[in-house]
């Protein structure tokens, strides 16, 4: 459960972006960014924060104060316990607080969503996201 979490949070990450470039962005840009984000891996905050920076700075301030320390704390967790199985390490995390942690993960679609919009204009449709029957993301408009 621990694995799928993680993947559910690096997939929604990645989406999120990749909507954003290509909806935003020529075709060259966002073939660049499409294989940067593609490099993405098990995001930490720390990892995203890094990457939405690249973007544009006040993307990952607005990021931190728009997920809220309880998300932040979740993402922080799953990542952790997800290396500590991948590594072979005990874990100690009960399948309560992985669904805990979900919970508030779930969320990440609409806080990403909410920065992009923010800071540069951009109307979303947040409807069909990821896990809720979806194809995969949330949608732009311009």
């Amino acid at each position: 459960m621990t694995i799928w979490v993680c993947a559910y949070l690096e997939h929604t990450f990645r989406s999120q972006l990749l909507e954003y470039s290509s909806q935003r962005s020529d075709e060259a840009t966002a073939n660049y960014v499409r294989n940067q984000v593609r490099r993405v891996r098990n995001p930490s905050v720390g990892k995203m924060c890094e990457v939405l920076g690249h973007f544009d700075a006040a993307w990952k301030e607005q990021f931190r104060v728009r997920a809220g320390e309880q998300m932040l704390d979740s993402i922080t967790s799953i990542v952790q316990q997800r290396n500590r199985i991948a590594h072979g390490a005990e874990t100690d995390v009960t399948v309560r607080q992985i669904y805990a942690h979900f919970r508030r993960v779930r969320a990440l679609g609409e806080v990403l969503a909410a920065v992009l919009m923010a800071t540069r204009g951009t109307q979303f449709a947040i409807g069909e996201s990821i896990g809720r029957g979806g194809s995969g993301g949330n949608r732009l408009r311009s």
